[in-house]
């Protein structure tokens, strides 16, 4: 069985959408983020220490597809969402634009930002911290098969990643991240929605479900965290 890694070369680049992530922490982990043993940061200008604080949390979808040849197709570097204290629930820096068609791809669809943010974005944040500690939230995601090898009719996997809690640091007027550790019980809070099928999965279904492309080239579904509404059924409005 042969396997192909969709994106490779942006995997730094997702990884990196918070801030040039952790640009200014001191210490560098294998993954490239900041050292998470470290509580404070030094100021270089001021030679004091700025106390470190809550940041955030962000978690990574991770999808692959296996053609009729047998063929599996994977996506792990994009598909990223959570909360940062200098986001907010419109498009921000850390919201980075999907790069045009591939043949495997997850993307957080924004057809209402206006005229010059509107479409695909690989990475989707808010606002930190939520109003209340299980406030309900949704995150709606597309699998996009576009080019190079038809999956319209693919079997398809959705996993999604244990959070990875930040903390944050002000130097000079700017925010800096860095990475402190998992929080593995946040994801079992999630629900997977099938927009398309009108089907809802919890987070320790997912390694037993067959999913589908369906004869589709994009499929819809959404991240709840919380209780799930009948309006995360809707389906995507695309522009005309």
């Amino acid at each position: 069985m042969q396997s192909k890694n969709i994106y490779r070369f942006f995997s730094f680049l997702i990884l990196f959408s918070l801030v040039g992530l952790m640009q200014g922490c001191q210490g560098t982990s294998q993954d490239g983020l900041g050292s998470s043993d470290k509580k404070q940061e030094t100021n270089p200008d001021t030679g004091k220490d700025s106390k470190a604080g809550e940041g955030g949390w962000y978690m990574r979808t991770r999808v692959s597809a296996t053609a009729e040849d047998g063929t599996v197709y994977q996506h792990n570097t994009a598909g990223v969402f959570g909360r940062l204290v200098d986001s907010w629930n419109g498009k921000d820096r850390h919201d980075i634009p999907a790069y045009g068609p591939a043949a495997l791809q997850v993307v957080f669809p924004h057809y209402n930002w206006g005229d010059k943010e509107s479409g695909d974005y690989w990475s989707d944040y808010r606002s930190y911290p939520e109003k209340g500690s299980n406030e309900r939230a949704v995150w709606t995601f597309q699998v996009k098969n576009q080019k190079s090898v038809d999956l319209s009719n693919a079997d398809i996997r959705i996993k999604l990643d244990d959070a990875r809690r930040v903390d944050f640091v002000k130097i000079d007027g700017n925010i800096r991240y860095k990475e402190t550790g998992l929080n593995q019980g946040m994801k079992n809070q999630f629900t997977l929605v099938d927009v398309d099928n009108k089907q809802t999965y919890s987070v320790d279904e997912l390694d037993k479900i067959n999913l589908n492309m369906d004869g589709k080239h994009i499929r819809t579904f959404r991240w709840v965290r919380g209780p799930v509404l009948e309006e995360d059924f809707k389906p995507v409005v695309l522009p005309k």
